[in-house]
């Protein structure tokens, strides 16, 4: 399962790796059943338990027995173990599953984007950099990887290749409010009112709830530029 724009799993070499587990031989319900269970966990965030029923899907995956009773790939078990990781503010370990994810196809460009996410946070941009034009380079739709890197260029003030990924990235999706309102910010930013008021127009038209917060900040900027 994906929250929002991501999704958790793992393989037994991360489960050596972040855990020191073993296999558990005692396990006795079928792969579906654990899965399950660590969907539920999620969507009651309860990571800690998802983390507990992720492991015994990625045992019975490697042992290989009649157990496996539903398709289900390693990568995606993996980025599930790290995003409940990350969720728990483990980092280390998020980094360590995301990383083994990302080997897998059917989870490499979503892996990708939550490094990216994480190195983001922790002001690591040219490692943050290195993960979004990865993913953009394996999917030319990758929205948030657009709306990302856009944000890392603005931090390094390199404001035109910052716009230029913004308006790609509403190319892409035109009905998600992100990108145009950090397209809106860095056109206050730029003292241009006139493209600002475009992008809030359109903001207004999708009736995006938080609009009137950040219509304060554009204000502030403008007058700050302004001044």
């Amino acid at each position: 399962m994906i929250k929002n724009m991501m999704k958790p799993a793992l393989v037994l070499i991360i489960m050596l790796m972040v855990g020191g587990c073993s296999m558990n031989k005692d396990i006795l319900k079928p792969l579906s059943y654990y899965y399950t269970e660590a969907e539920k966990a999620l969507l009651t965030e309860s990571y800690d338990r998802a983390l507990e029923n992720y492991m015994k899907v990625l045992t019975i995956l490697h042992d290989g027995d009649e157990d496996v009773d539903m398709a289900i790939s390693e990568g995606v078990v993996c980025f599930d173990i790290g995003y409940s990781y990350e969720q728990l503010g483990n980092e280390d370990k998020a980094i360590e599953a995301y990383l083994k994810a990302a080997e897998d196809p059917t989870a490499s460009t979503l892996s990708k984007t939550a490094l990216g996410n994480i190195y983001f946070h922790q002001k690591a941009y040219d490692k943050s950099k290195s993960y979004f034009e990865e993913v953009i380079s394996e999917d030319d739709k990758a929205y948030e990887a657009f709306v990302n890197l856009s944000a890392i260029y603005a931090l390094q003030e390199d404001q035109a290749m910052a716009l230029s990924l913004l308006t790609q990235a509403i190319d892409i999706d035109s009905t998600r409010p992100d990108a145009l309102l950090n397209r809106a910010y860095l056109f206050a930013c730029m003292g241009d009112q006139a493209l600002m008021d475009n992008d809030i127009k359109a903001l207004k038209e999708m009736n995006f709830s938080s609009l009137d917060v950040y219509l304060k900040i554009y204000d502030e900027v403008l007058k700050e530029v302004n001044r």
